[in-house]
């Protein structure tokens, strides 16, 4: 039930454990029927989610305007599919600027969305000097992956190895998140979460095909 509008959703809760894992935990009870409050998503975003969770399709118009909203609603009830649907649908709408490169990279780095990170680090990697002349020391992110994150952008920047399709584990990590995603996908793998979890992930399979 939602808290704000009162609207109620019913669901059952082996579809849940199995598509929204997060989502199951709250229902878990000796109750046949459980009843949950939801106070954090509205409700026209978790309707979009229980409607994917059953296995339907969120409109393009929604996921466009909405993307963010339903990443943070699919990061919490852990339905990763869908998180990363709203993630590519908020890339290819969004355009970094000095203004929001910094919002953008705590959102990314947060919710451990690669493709934003990626984005938002060729940003910073392409206007190097503006963003030194706008932002200071302290406004920069702290983050101890931060380094490691610059020198990804910049080499994969230099080569082609964001676009290498073989197996080589040691051009993984220039390799771009849609072809690592792509490759993980043709895999049957999660192919959500950070750059440095695709990588580990798709160097895991590697091994095991050879």
């Amino acid at each position: 039930q939602d808290s704000t509008s009162g609207d109620n959703f019913y669901a059952h809760r082996f579809i849940l454990q199995a598509c929204a894992p997060s989502l199951a935990e709250l229902c878990e009870g000796t109750e046949k029927v459980t009843s949950v409050t939801i106070s954090d998503v509205k409700p026209e975003i978790f309707r979009a989610l229980l409607y994917y969770v059953y296995g339907g399709e969120v409109s393009c118009k929604l996921l466009k305007d909405h993307s963010r909203e339903i990443i943070v609603a699919a990061d919490k009830y852990n339905c990763p599919n869908l998180k990363v649907e709203a993630e590519v649908c908020y890339v290819k709408s969004t355009t970094i600027t000095m203004e929001n490169v910094l919002d953008n990279f705590y959102f990314a780095d947060t919710k451990k969305l690669a493709l934003l990170k990626e984005k938002v680090m060729d940003f910073i990697v392409n206007n190097g000097r503006d963003v030194l002349d706008t932002l200071s020391a302290h406004d920069l992110p702290q983050s101890q992956d931060m380094l490691s994150d610059i020198l990804t952008a910049v080499t994969k920047g230099k080569g082609d190895e964001k676009d290498y399709d073989g197996i080589d584990p040691a051009k993984f990590k220039t390799m771009s998140i849609h072809t690592l995603r792509r490759k993980l996908h043709a895999r049957g793998l999660e192919v959500d979460g950070t750059r440095e979890m695709l990588i580990a992930a798709l160097k895991e399979s590697s091994r095991n095909l050879m």
